[in-house]
């Protein structure tokens, strides 16, 4: 009911027809507007930025959302590929701010003059967004479109750096949908192909980012990984060599922690599975080191739990075929474009993997947690340590090539973060006293510093981590 109140105004507030061709600027002073496009007439005599976006940069923006920001990692909207046409009608204002708050950064239209003109915009999008999502809760208008609103700005604020405002809502996005029962496992009872597809999108989403947000003081999610009895994304696309299931059988978290055999998993479903571990890591980090830990090299230490977990997802990702000696190279969607969504998440899963790994064998964490065992390490665990953080930051430089050779991109702030941590270990081999294997690393460390440096363009926050792998590039360099 709430969907249908709010498709009957196109604007946050009720408005007549001239009103409705007017600017923004003209609207708000209450001015008579020409409602010339691209440019009115009063706004450029009084020398002010016309607020009207061109139909042709709305498409654009649409059409930039399914190619760059959709299952990045947030499936939100998958289901509906149809909009990618760039027909916004169907798009209700609450969701088409959000949308492009979020997808125009990577536009490059003639439109936006210069970045900065451009960050200009997203930042009054998001503005409006937030303001639509906030009267709508008050409102009690609680509906799919709303998540989806709140999931895709959730997303804007997290590249932004505006973290605890995308916790908040987050964390209230999930109360709502809690005691709306729809993470429960009967939520989708009665629910058609499609209506069902766009609520495990919702949940989903939301569980995703719960989990990216976590970081700093806050270490846990505000809802725990038990609550969500929702079937996993199995939706998503299907591996390019094998045939597609017409009914694809559910799976939930609590099936996949059972330990019983499961059917192969869709790579969208190993990609939840996988930022589940990031709750994991993140309080596996957060806990100060003590002498009476249990050391990491022991099968019942903190750490070990997190490795078997990550070893248990690429077992399923073998037995699903979505290695890269089953899939082939991502180049793959050079002569076959309809690979692209398959091979897009499958990048964003494999890097995710990959950082984890580096992350936990990375020899600063190691050297934290194991400080106050002083001169009680085994060399052995040190050394293989040391090599797994080096073959995994290995796998993240392979994987932005194959990247690169496929003429992809991936758009998630989230990841350059990863990427970035990866790129230190790459930096320290710089300084090795043998040539060749000085002239690899800084190779390596360069082609994951590129890729951070390309996100920072739509991020900002990335700025601070281009400014930190500099510094540390520097110090390296002396």
């Amino acid at each position: 009911m709430a969907e249908h109140q709010r498709s009957a105004q196109r604007y946050p507030y009720p408005m007549n027809k001239r009103a409705k061709q007017a600017c923004e600027n003209c609207r708000r002073k209450k001015s008579k507007c020409t409602g010339e496009r691209p440019n009115c007439s009063c706004c450029a005599r009084l020398q002010q930025r016309y607020a009207h976006l061109p139909d042709v940069v709305i498409a654009e923006g649409i059409a930039l959302y399914f190619s760059n920001f959709c299952n990045q990692p947030c499936p939100i909207l998958a289901y509906a590929k149809s909009l990618e046409s760039g027909e916004d009608g169907q798009l209700q204002p609450i969701i088409l701010y959000a949308m492009l708050a979020l997808s125009l950064r990577s536009s490059r239209h003639p439109f936006f003059r210069d970045q900065l003109e451009r960050t200009h915009c997203t930042d009054k999008l998001t503005k409006l967004s937030w303001g639509l999502i906030a009267k709508a809760y008050c409102n009690g208008e609680i509906d799919d479109v709303y998540f989806e609103a709140l999931c895709l700005q959730a997303q804007v604020d997290l590249g932004d750096g505006r973290l605890e405002r995308a916790r908040a809502q987050v964390a209230i996005g999930l109360r709502v949908a809690q005691t709306r029962d729809m993470l429960g496992i009967n939520s989708l009872d009665g629910l058609g192909l499609a209506h069902r597809a766009r609520r495990q999108e919702i949940v989903w989403s939301l569980f995703m980012l719960d989990r990216m947000l976590l970081g700093g003081n806050t270490t846990n999610p505000s809802t725990p990984t038990a609550i969500f009895e929702l079937p996993v994304i199995q939706s998503g696309p299907s591996h390019p060599d094998l045939p597609s299931q017409t009914c694809e059988p559910d799976i939930s978290l609590g099936s996949i922690d059972s330990g019983a055999p499961l059917p192969p998993q869709n790579v969208a479903c190993l990609q939840i599975q996988t930022i589940r571990i990031w709750e994991c890591i993140i309080d596996y980090i957060a806990q100060p080191p003590s002498s009476t830990d249990v050391p990491l090299w022991r099968h019942d230490s903190l750490r070990a739990p997190i490795l078997t977990k990550l070893l248990d997802i690429e077992t399923r990702c073998e037995i699903a075929g979505h290695v890269l000696s089953s899939v082939g190279s991502p180049a793959r969607v050079l002569h076959e474009p309809a690979l692209t969504n398959y091979f897009v998440i499958w990048l964003r899963f494999q890097l995710s993997l990959s950082a984890f790994n580096c992350i936990l064998n990375h020899p600063f964490i190691i050297h934290v947690k194991t400080a106050p065992l002083k001169h009680r390490i085994p060399l052995t665990f040190l050394q293989k340590s040391y090599e797994f953080s080096l073959i995994h930051a290995n796998w993240v430089f392979r994987l932005l090539n194959h990247m690169e050779e496929a003429k992809l991109m991936l758009h998630d702030p989230f990841l350059g973060h990863l990427v970035a941590i990866a790129a230190s270990v790459h930096l320290e081999h710089t300084r090795s006293q043998y040539p060749t294997v000085a002239g690899s690393a800084k190779q390596k460390f360069n082609q994951c510093f590129q890729f951070v440096k390309r996100l920072s363009k739509e991020w900002p926050r990335m700025h601070a981590v281009v400014c930190i792998e500099l510094g540390f590039a520097d110090a390296h360099a002396s």
